[in-house]
């Protein structure tokens, strides 16, 4: 995905999910590849699992586009309606879902919104290759997003650091 080449992602991620069908990355990456490649009917005919923030996306580009919100406002109720954590899929990968889909829409300030959620919850955050993918060039144009996106990397460096110097060696 990173390097552009979408028919190849979805290629290694069908190789990955015929190897390891019960994991739920390989899904995801082909779906994002679908997307990219703007053939988000294949995309929607994927079991994502907990990504509903990728189906919204693809749903989007479908044309569903009151589908794609309804989706969305659902998986941003289930995150804040939470009181326990998910013993599967954390909250991160929830929150980096919907900054796609918002990155995907281009609507810069909740895609922000989500970005910073998932870094609160990790300093892992939005995967760094899915960050500079093209899943996010419509936002990344925003000055608000990337001084935002700055921002919210020089914090997370900060917490590591302040980590690793309390953690014993």
């Amino acid at each position: 995905i990173a390097s552009g080449d979408y028919d190849e992602a979805v290629d290694q991620a069908r190789s990955a999910r015929a190897l390891a069908p019960g994991l739920a990355l390989p899904p995801l990456l082909e779906a994002r590849a679908l997307l990219l490649s703007n053939r988000p009917e294949q995309c929607l005919s994927l079991d994502l699992g907990p990504h509903a923030g990728t189906r919204a996306a693809c749903l989007f580009e479908a044309g569903r586009r009151d589908d794609a919100y309804a989706m969305a406002d659902s998986l941003a109720t289930v995150i804040a309606a939470q009181d326990a954590p998910d013993p599967v899929f954390t909250d991160v990968a929830r929150a980096e879902d919907l900054a796609v889909f918002h990155a995907w829409t281009g609507d810069a300030g909740l895609s922000l919104t989500w970005v910073e959620m998932a870094f609160e919850l990790s300093p892992m955050g939005v995967e760094a290759r899915t960050l500079e993918s093209k899943i996010f060039d419509r936002v990344r144009r925003d000055g608000e997003f990337r001084a935002g996106l700055k921002r919210i990397r020089d914090s997370v460096w900060e917490r590591v650091l302040t980590w690793a110097a309390r953690t014993p060696r």
